[in-house]
């Protein structure tokens, strides 16, 4: 990742750093050469905008007899016997089991609403 130092201003390469005293510990940014600084003497810089992707969709619960399940479809669905089905009777493809204390106002009796998910990569490296 790219930083400036905060007193010169220089933008150099650096990687965080650390060590292990029975658990690891980050101690700092340790540059090219090996030196070490420490977090307030560096700006770390953002080479890119975080990746994200929105995905539009329906948002259904199945059946108590289906186990309750709260579904993120990809396609319209249509209520089949005891789950929701593709509206176009294609195979569903594209569905998310999504956690079931999501939504609690949609129940099997509700229409599919109609949802965006907004998903962010998390850079591990920083």
């Amino acid at each position: 990742m790219k930083a400036k130092v905060v007193k010169t201003g220089e933008i150099i390469s650096v990687r965080k750093e650390w060590e292990d005293y029975g658990g690891s510990i980050f101690v700092g940014y340790a540059d090219e050469n090996g030196d070490v600084y420490g977090r307030d003497a560096l700006e770390i810089l953002s080479e890119t905008a975080p990746e994200k992707e929105i995905v539009e969709g329906w948002v259904a619960r199945d059946s108590q007899r289906a186990s309750n399940t709260l579904h993120f479809h990809r396609n319209e669905v249509k209520r089949g016997k005891f789950y929701w089905e593709n509206k176009e009777n294609r195979p569903i493809g594209e569905s998310l089991i999504l956690p079931e204390s999501l939504f609690p106002s949609i129940t099997w009796q509700s229409k599919p609403k109609r949802v965006r998910i907004e998903i962010t990569l998390i850079d591990d490296e920083e």
